[in-house]
């Protein structure tokens, strides 16, 4: 975080400009090659960043393109599966060597399918546990972890953090709250956040995620939270 606690920048205090789109489900739906082939054309196109799902990236797929899925068992026996998590290493690799930083959302949210089937993502402990490992695993490469994507605040979500930051000092933390202001502000001043998120882009006039009738997307509406919400959030303090 830059020393004015209002950008991100690199080591040497330059200003770092966050480009990114959201390969959501690249962990589990695409190849290595295919992988490859999309990280050189956002690098040629002047991205800075890619922006994945720890998950299926609300997919419903149970494994990955070469078979593999996430974890074995369910409850006290669920276990890591190393192959799948293996082609997640090399994908965050190929990325970083093509000077791309990867964005991993919902570490709270692991696995092929959203949520992932018999994994505890309301157990406090054991969503700690998994934060844990991943950032073990990935410890010498370039990734910003969030606790979760389009999601609320939760104790859940506040464990992920906290053990996020205690694995690394190293990595930036945000979040990747709802596509409303509230959402975000719940994550502002947690002490393992170093980037607030905010989703602007949606003109949305109901929440899709409850049982609200529909209601027309308002382009109007995006504009003005585009410019409204960030700003809102770049002048609390810390």
């Amino acid at each position: 975080v830059g020393d004015n606690r209002r950008h991100v920048a690199h080591a040497d205090g330059t200003p770092y400009l966050w480009i990114g789109d959201t390969p959501w489900a690249a962990f589990v739906a695409a190849t290595q090659a295919e992988w490859e082939s999309y990280l050189d054309n956002r690098r040629q196109n002047g991205f800075t960043l890619v922006q994945v799902h720890c998950g299926s990236g609300f997919l419903r797929f149970e494994q990955d393109r070469a078979g593999n899925p996430p974890f074995f068992g369910a409850g006290a026996g669920l276990q890591l599966n190393p192959a799948y998590w293996r082609h997640v290493d090399e994908k965050v690799r190929a990325a970083n060597e093509r000077g791309l930083v990867v964005f991993i959302c919902a570490v709270r949210q692991p696995g092929a399918s959203f949520p992932m089937k018999g994994f505890p993502g309301d157990d406090e402990e054991e969503v700690a546990r998994f934060a844990r490992s991943l950032v073990a695993r990935l410890m010498d490469r370039f990734v910003i972890f969030s606790p979760i994507a389009d999601d609320l605040w939760s104790p859940p979500a506040d464990a992920v953090g906290r053990a996020l930051r205690d694995a690394s000092s190293l990595h930036l933390i945000s979040a990747h709250p709802r596509f409303f202001l509230e959402p975000a502000i719940t994550f502002h001043g947690k002490d393992y956040v170093d980037v607030v998120g905010v989703q602007t882009g949606e003109g949305w006039t109901a929440d899709p995620y409850k049982k609200e009738p529909k209601r027309p997307f308002s382009t109007a509406l995006a504009a003005q939270n585009a410019y409204e919400w960030p700003l809102h959030l770049y002048r609390l303090a810390p």
